[in-house]
């Protein structure tokens, strides 16, 4: 049973013990520990805000029995986004109960990347608590570290270096593109974007225009980048709106995205991690092809309060 009644609050001096911790998990604690980095390299007063809890004292954290749930916003938006990270068998329901009571309810939040050992509490606090929406199932992918700092081969060197792309991080200003061309957005969405693309990380490519309308080699004007593939690592922890433009499909440019958003990540301490809906066999073939592996299968949950 969990050593106290409510949930505690892990302060910045016991953040080094709870990376170590978490890190002896990996890649099942991956979303958490990444929430814990961010944690790490944000500043009080910046656009995203993030707590982390534990179900005990930090004098008895263990592998075996403590859990462990963090709760990001970015602030001014309505959701938090809160992610949890248990015991490989599953944290009794009394220790998700604990965890979970130190929510605000009132607001909405997205849980993201809930372990199917824990899901069935979260699903049933929600419901009574509020209206849940429920996706459909979910498995995780990761990438080592190490893996991400090397990704870039020297086929995809050479292409870039005579080319007309640019492979690189987004600019804040690119979240409105961003926004309009992902479907699946919310209330607040460009602002998460924003503040994402700010402090967390991100990748795309761009054309040089200029250099795809020259003529004879000779470029008319000044370089006109337009983004054509991109995606964003949001605040809990993996990434999100992968996207390229129907007309520049099928050129590899989807890979080259995803290749420097991981490496972006990895750079940033983070594990490369990415959500991916079972049905979607072409986003599976994309990532494990770049170097993604199947780490296990998870829930995305939404609650709205009544």
């Amino acid at each position: 049973m969990p050593s106290s009644q409510t949930a505690v609050e892990v302060l910045p001096k016991d953040f080094s013990k709870l990376e170590t911790l978490l890190s002896s998990k990996l890649p099942a604690s991956g979303m958490i520990y990444n929430v814990l980095k961010l944690r790490q390299t944000i500043s009080e007063n910046g656009r995203i805000s993030v707590k982390i809890y534990a179900n005990e004292d930090v004098d008895e954290w263990s592998v075996d029995t403590s859990t462990f749930m963090g709760v990001a916003n970015v602030k001014g938006l309505p959701q938090n986004l809160v992610v949890i990270c248990g015991p490989k068998n599953g944290p009794p329901k009394e220790t998700v109960m604990q965890l979970l009571s130190v929510l605000d309810w009132t607001r909405e939040n997205q849980f993201e990347g809930i372990d199917n050992s824990i899901a069935p509490v979260v699903i049933e606090e929600a419901k009574r608590r509020g209206e849940l929406e429920e996706n459909d199932p979910i498995e995780l992918f990761y990438m080592q570290k190490e893996d991400a700092l090397q990704i870039f081969n020297e086929k995809d060197k050479i292409v870039l270096s005579s080319s007309k792309l640019r492979v690189s991080s987004l600019q804040p200003r690119d979240a409105v593109m961003v926004q309009d061309r992902w479907p699946e957005k919310r209330k607040g969405y460009l602002e998460m974007l924003e503040a994402s693309i700010e402090s967390c990380s991100s990748g795309g490519v761009y054309v040089d225009l200029a250099k795809e309308e020259a003529i004879d080699g000779i470029v008319s004007d000044e370089s006109k980048l337009d983004l054509v593939s991109f995606a964003v690592a949001l605040p809990f922890g993996s990434i999100h709106a992968f996207h390229t433009e129907l007309d520049h499909r099928r050129k590899g440019y989807g890979k080259l995205t995803m290749k420097i958003l991981a490496q972006n990540i990895a750079k940033a301490g983070r594990v490369p991690l990415v959500q991916i809906f079972k049905t979607n066999d072409g986003s599976k073939a994309l990532n494990e092809g770049i170097g993604f592996k199947y780490s296990h299968d998870i829930n995305l949950l939404h609650f709205t309060p009544k």
